[in-house]
């Protein structure tokens, strides 16, 4: 049984049977009839209020659920609308906003003001699917997973999927409202179906695919494997390129450096391939390393301009 700190799962099954053996039991001890019948009395009084007790229960959760999913549909309504300020409006005063790897914003105007900037963008679909919710008095604990597509202000379409948890509690007793919110574990499908649009002799779809599932190491084992079947596996830059921006717009962190990497050792002599390494390990902080993917693309191609102005930069 999984209890929760500060929440308890109230059990329905008041196994009545042990009950009458408990009374049965102490019956025989006493050994006087009057006490007998009075006992039973007793214990059958205890079971009727035993049987409501276990049949409310149920239905006050149930009631609190429902109650909490209407909230939670109430506010994909709102997000898919755009309006915002009716979202923040969900939200406690001192709620807690969060995303996977990022800050927390605390506070309803906090939340407001970061809900605000995101203006620009259009949301074409919002949709959050609850799985379990634990109570705990005029509180609950909901977790489930969540899909949007939002159109953003360039004309992109991200594709996000993945889970949420939120804490909510009731003001007054009356309105559920969101003390946290916490969203992790995103995927970005449009990333994700890149790759899968790729035919399956491509050494960068394979690649790919093996270092989301199986990690690095196995991805060097298929590559070093695939490379030596060129009859039947093609090997290109771009398609290696495109996936490292993929997975890194996954929020991928080691694979899509990793990807990056291979991409220079594969192709040493594409100026293109050390400006995007560069880009990602300067996007995680990684300025000296950075640098010196910045220096080789230059130096593979004077042209690049890009490459010197981010140079220039750092320095």
């Amino acid at each position: 049984m999984l209890v929760m700190p500060g929440f308890k799962i109230i059990s329905t099954n008041t196994r009545p049977a042990n009950l009458f053996l408990l009374v049965n039991v102490f019956n025989f001890e006493s050994g006087r009839p009057n006490h007998r019948q009075e006992m039973k009395k007793k214990a059958l009084i205890i079971f009727g209020i035993t049987v409501i007790f276990s049949l409310c229960i149920p239905y006050k959760i149930q009631a609190q659920s429902q109650e909490i999913d209407r909230s939670m549909n109430h506010y994909d309504q709102l997000v898919l609308k755009g309006s915002y300020d009716s979202v923040a409006g969900m939200f406690t005063a001192n709620a807690e906003l969060k995303g996977e790897n990022q800050t927390s914003i605390v506070g309803r105007e906090q939340i407001r003001k970061l809900l605000r900037s995101f203006k620009g963008a259009h949301v074409l679909k919002y949709e959050t699917y609850p799985l379990h919710t634990f109570f705990g008095g005029d509180s609950a604990i909901q977790s489930g997973s969540y899909v949007q597509v939002v159109r953003i202000e360039n004309g992109d379409t991200l594709e996000l999927a993945g889970q949420y948890e939120a804490t909510w509690i009731k003001e007054n007793g009356k309105d559920w409202m969101i003390k946290k919110m916490y969203a992790h574990h995103y995927r970005n499908l449009k990333e994700e179906n890149y790759i899968n649009t790729l035919p399956d002799n491509s050494i960068a779809k394979q690649f790919g695919k093996t270092i989301l599932k199986k990690g690095s190491k196995q991805a060097s084992t298929v590559l070093t494997q695939l490379i030596k079947d060129t009859a039947k596996h093609y090997l290109k830059e771009a398609e290696f390129n495109r996936i490292g921006y993929s997975v890194l717009n996954m929020g991928k962190k080691e694979e899509a450096l990793r990807i990056f990497e291979v991409n220079t050792q594969l192709f040493p002599a594409s100026w293109n391939a050390f400006d995007s390494y560069g880009e990602a390990l300067l996007k995680y902080g990684y300025k000296v390393h950075a640098i010196k993917m910045y220096q080789k693309s230059v130096a593979l191609n004077p042209n690049n301009e890009n490459g010197k102005k981010v140079l220039q930069h750092l320095r």
